[in-house]
């Protein structure tokens, strides 16, 4: 009965709708109406019997019972993909889809040019791109909703091999003052300053609060800027 209720459309638009964080960024993604997309999860939720989203003025996200909905909807789908891949491969080509995270910032500039390279050498090969903040992105490596990732991190995630890419330098932006000619600034210096910095999601920020705890210092934070 349950695999009568719930078609694998049901699984994409739900699992788009998780990983977009909300109807209507899911709704243009998957080129599906938004009030007919709703139409469908609200459905879905009826036949079930439970609430699979938690639906808020900043978007959505699942409730426990969606979390683990979201698991299996994303095992499956991955499973289809690979039986197509496998049918569709006559000569050995790779094909299928391939779900790819990407930081929000390194999608700006990085996410063009590499769905262009992927469209050259693996022309069957589709990529699924999401993006978010780090940590949303590694959360997904880790269940398996995606299969390859590019976010800022300098920590070992468990269960994950990576491979560095390239080192990212931080600059200190403030007022020009006449007496600052130096070309860089120890964590104890910077610990005194005025500091406005991203939310505590992001991996910079992580990154500088164990800087700052390893120095035994307390930063000066006023504001936090999260995008």
């Amino acid at each position: 009965m349950f695999g009568y209720l719930v078609q694998l459309r049901h699984l994409r638009y739900f699992v788009s709708i998780v990983d977009a964080g909300s109807f209507c960024r899911a709704a243009a993604t998957i080129h599906v109406a938004q009030p007919a997309l709703s139409q469908q999860i609200a459905g879905l939720e009826a036949k079930l019997g439970v609430t699979l989203l938690q639906r808020s003025a900043r978007g959505v996200c699942p409730t426990q019972v969606g979390k683990a909905f979201y698991r299996e909807a994303v095992a499956i789908l991955q499973r289809m993909e690979q039986l197509r891949g496998i049918v569709r491969s006559t000569e050995g080509e790779p094909e299928g889809s391939v779900g790819l995270g990407m930081s929000s910032t390194l999608a700006f500039s990085l996410a063009g040019p590499l769905v262009g390279a992927c469209r050259t050498a693996f022309p069957k090969v589709t990529l699924r791109l999401v993006t978010g903040d780090c940590l949303r992105i590694r959360s997904l490596i880790e269940t398996n909703a995606l299969d390859v990732c590019m976010v800022f991190e300098d920590t070992p995630t468990h269960g994950v091999s990576r491979k560095p890419l390239f080192r990212q330098r931080l600059h200190l932006i403030r007022p020009a003052h006449v007496e600052d000619v130096a070309t860089s600034v120890s964590v104890e210096e910077l610990a005194t300053l005025p500091l406005v910095l991203p939310a505590r999601s992001h991996t910079i920020r992580d990154a500088l609060d164990r800087a700052f705890g390893v120095a035994g210092v307390t930063p000066n934070y006023v504001a936090e800027v999260d995008t």
